[in-house]
């Protein structure tokens, strides 16, 4: 799905990530965003064309949904410390893609929205990302949430993931729904996306103000 102000954020997050790529000491974590948002960008604007000429985006969005998964698993094994539980995300990124590839070939198809996988990727990032919190304010070490990168990424993640999860699992179940329905869960995904890509570029802009506070 493509909407403007999507991809206005996304392309503030771009030039916020892109500027992190020359920075000294800033977390890789946070320099992989730039190339993970231009992918994005891309793909939201490829599916603005493709849609503009009729043609079925949904095998675009199940592949990219793969891609987007493992990133983020990625990043939350990166800001996670625990042996134990980098070492399940590690074999979580080994299967997921795996399984995800095994249901769009075989069972519910490309051409059609991968619940199964995207209902599991939802969980497993809500999970992980339940769990950087629970370390977090584990710690005995002082420091301000707010100026905190890791803090911001994981809170937009917890909350997009917490929130579409039973929209678009309930979505797919639903036959027919009409136009209403259909126009406030449209909004309701442009706010998540919103919040997602603006906490996004908070956390960006805290490891700039970070940097230039040091």
């Amino acid at each position: 799905m493509n909407y403007p102000y999507n991809d206005i954020l996304i392309l503030i997050g771009l030039g916020l990530s892109t500027f992190l790529l020359f920075k000294k000491e800033v977390p890789f974590f946070l320099k992989a965003f730039s190339p993970f948002l231009t992918i994005s960008l891309i793909v939201e604007l490829s599916s603005y064309y493709l849609a503009n000429k009729s043609v079925h985006t949904l095998p675009l969005y199940n592949i990219f949904g793969i891609i987007e998964f493992c990133f983020y698993l990625w990043v939350l094994k990166s800001l996670l410390r625990g042996t134990i539980i980098k070492k399940t995300i590690t074999f979580v990124l080994i299967g997921f893609p795996f399984l995800c590839a095994i249901n769009m070939l075989f069972f519910q198809g490309i051409n059609n929205f991968n619940s199964i996988s995207y209902s599991s990727g939802c969980l497993v990032v809500i999970f992980f990302s339940i769990f950087f919190f629970f370390e977090l304010f584990s710690t005995q070490i002082y420091f301000r949430l707010s100026n905190n990168p890791a803090f911001w990424i994981c809170t937009g993640l917890l909350f997009y993931y917490s929130v579409s999860f039973p929209i678009f699992i309930s979505v797919n179940l639903m036959k027919h729904f009409t136009p209403k329905l259909g126009g406030l869960i449209t909004f309701v995904i442009i706010v998540m996306n919103i919040i997602l890509y603006s906490l996004f570029c908070v956390a960006f802009i805290c490891q700039l103000k970070l940097k230039k506070g040091k």
